[in-house]
């Protein structure tokens, strides 16, 4: 059994990126509501981005007395999308509960979407056509190019087939033709038959 060193592999990841060229970009994340989890999460993406000199701006979507609306923050998430100078854009989830996540997401162009939320976008990923795979669908790539392993000869048990993590990654060992995959739904106690 193998043992993983997620930071490991991250800082490998993050070594490679900043011998790449500095995009001249903006990364555009999108706030909407006082979540602190969501918060926590954008200032780790904030600070990986300082590192490799990428211009990380967030678009702070704070709720007033009123609440945000759904034509709202579209229209106004939508404006920052079509700036020539955004090159990739994220919307930090969870969203508050009445604000319809597919319909925020969708109005992100595929093109920009890091993230492969969108509609356009993830179904161009499951039909292999998106140069860009979702971030779940990376990170097991890189783990398991790290660990060296042969994709099609590996039988894998999967839990969870969730929307942002485990169907995305799913489709792709599909796609890569591996020996079996088996998915649960749920947790529990998996060493027995």
């Amino acid at each position: 059994m193998n043992i993983i060193d997620g930071k490991q592999i991250a800082q490998k990841i993050i070594d490679e990126l900043k011998l790449r060229p500095k995009p001249n970009k903006i990364f555009a994340a999108i706030l909407v509501g006082d979540n602190s989890a969501s918060k926590s999460f954008l200032k780790q993406k904030e600070k990986v981005a300082k590192e490799l000199g990428i211009d990380f701006r967030i678009y702070d979507f704070q709720e007033s007395a009123g609440g945000f609306t759904n034509d709202f923050l579209r229209k106004e998430i939508g404006k920052i999308a079509l700036l020539k100078k955004v090159g990739g854009v994220i919307v930090q989830l969870p969203l508050p509960e009445q604000i319809n996540k597919h319909y925020i997401l969708n109005v992100i162009p595929r093109e920009k979407d890091v993230d492969v939320l969108g509609e356009r976008a993830l179904g161009a990923f499951y039909v292999g056509r998106n140069q860009v795979l979702p971030p779940p669908v990376e990170v097991v790539k890189e783990i398991l190019n790290d660990l060296r392993f042969k994709i099609y000869d590996l039988r894998i048990a999967m839990v969870g087939a969730g929307f942002l993590i485990g169907k995305p990654i799913a489709v792709w060992l599909m796609n890569q033709k591996i020996k079996e995959m088996t998915i649960f739904e749920k947790g529990g106690d998996l060493s027995s038959p």
